[in-house]
Formats: structure tokens, C-alpha cells, sequence
């Protein structure tokens, strides 16, 4: 090896000073793209939830065009994002055809299908650790019916739109029977659910709801002309009842 190939070698090499900058500009350009980054995750989190919520709209639509103007139910208010056979308490139960998911009736007995449309991302990361096992807890869930006046007063319907299975069967209102009490683009249908919206700690599926709410401060809401809002801080539901609604 000669005098002049070593020398462009010795040029060319970094000094530690070089590498130190190096590292520490780099340094500086991931701590501003991170929160650029998560920023980007929660909005990308908070359009698929948004999407899902118009997905299950149109397929209430479809479901009530085809059942006299009814809602499908009874059912129960808390969403399950699974369904079989034999369980007609849940919304996937009335809504998987219209949703491109299997009939229930031609599910195994045993066998419970999920639902990813009924899974909002953020709860899946938050709420169910991103477990695949925990998508299929009937406990666990994402979203929340319309509960009526009776637990909070922005249901604006005095009953539960969707009938219900416990303690007493009542059977789901129709569509149309909404304009009684106000617009069905003023109504909400679903909506995201957590502990601090859903103070009801008798409820089974209580401890399996997130603890904080899926989108900071926002919740996404479909109402029943099937359009999807985001609101701010609606008000709790708090009851003390003892059964799992």
C-alpha cells in the first residue's frame, strides 16, 4: 500500500466529530417526525372508525328497508364485534349479510365469527392489546347503541331504538317513528364507547371497554340519516344497574 492510497483513505474516512454531528442530526429529525408520525396514526384511526360507522349505517338501511321500517333487534346496546348462530342479542347477529360476513345460519354451531367493521383501531390497540383472541370476548366492545333518555339526555329518544333482550324483551322502534321526537339527522344511532362515557361498572362488559376514549377527547357518532359526526365531549351515561345491557 502506498504513501497516496492511504492518504485518500484517511481523507475520505469520518473524523468522531463527523459522526457525532451525524448522530445528532439525526437525532433531532426523529424527535420531529415522530409526533408528526402518531398525529398521522390517530387521524388515519379516527377515518376508519368513521368509515366502519357509515359501512353499518347502510346496512341498518338495507336491513330496515327489508324488515317493515323495523331496526333490527332486540338487542343489546353494547356492541359486540362477534356474532354466532345462535345469539340474536347482538347487532352483527341482524347485520353480518348486509355487511358481506357470512349468515349467522350458516355458522358451525360454536363457532363465532368476527366482525372487523365493528372494531374501531384504536380500541383494538388500546382496549384488546391488538390480541386477536380478545376480538372474539362478547365482552369486549368498541361502540354503544342508542340507550335512551332514561340513562343520558342527549338520546333525545325516550326508549331504546333498538328494542331490548334484559331484563324485558321490548321490540325495536321503526325508522319512521323517530320524527316524533326530533330529526334523524339530530338522533345518533352508535357511537364510541369507554369507561369515562360509560360510568356503569355493574354492566359484565364494563372492564373490557377502553379506559380513556379511543380518539382523545372526540367521539365518532352515526346518526340515524346515516351520516358520521365527530363530537366533542358528550355527556355520560351513569346508571347503577345490575344487568348487562
Amino acid at each position: 500500500m502506498n504513501y497516496e492510497s492511504i492518504r485518500r483513505r484517511a481523507l475520505t474516512a469520518f473524523t468522531l466529530i463527523e459522526l457525532l454531528v451525524v448522530i445528532a442530526i439525526i437525532g433531532i429529525l426523529a424527535s420531529m417526525l415522530l409526533p408528526a408520525l402518531g398525529s398521522a396514526k390517530k387521524k388515519a384511526d379516527l377515518v376508519q372508525c368513521k368509515n366502519g360507522l357509515k359501512q353499518t349505517g347502510v346496512a341498518m338501511q338495507l336491513m330496515v328497508d327489508e324488515n317493515d321500517d323495523f331496526f333490527p333487534g332486540p338487542i343489546d346496546i353494547g356492541v359486540p364485534q362477534s356474532y354466532s348462530r345462535s345469539d340474536a342479542t347482538r347487532l352483527g347477529y341482524f347485520l353480518a349479510p348486509y355487511l358481506g360476513y357470512p349468515h349467522p345460519g350458516e355458522l358451525a354451531v360454536g363457532q363465532t365469527n368476527i366482525m372487523r367493521v365493528l372494531v374501531c383501531n384504536s380500541y383494538y390497540r388500546n382496549a384488546l392489546n391488538s390480541s386477536p383472541v380478545a376480538l372474539s370476548n362478547i365482552q369486549a366492545r368498541a361502540y354503544c347503541l342508542n340507550w335512551g333518555t332514561g340513562s343520558t339526555a342527549d338520546a333525545i329518544v325516550p326508549t331504546k331504538p333498538f328494542g331490548y333482550s334484559n331484563p324485558t324483551v321490548t321490540r325495536p322502534m321503526k325508522h319512521s317513528q323517530l320524527s316524533q321526537y326530533a330529526s334523524p339527522t339530530d338522533i345518533w344511532a352508535m357511537t364510541d364507547v369507554d369507561q369515562q362515557l360509560c360510568q356503569a361498572p355493574n354492566w359484565a362488559w364494563y372492564p373490557n371497554l377502553s379506559k380513556r376514549p379511543s380518539h382523545e377527547v372526540q367521539y365518532n357518532r352515526l346518526f340515524f340519516d346515516w351520516h358520521v359526526e365527530t363530537v366533542k365531549s358528550p355527556p355520560s351515561v351513569v346508571t347503577t344497574l345490575g344487568y348487562s345491557p
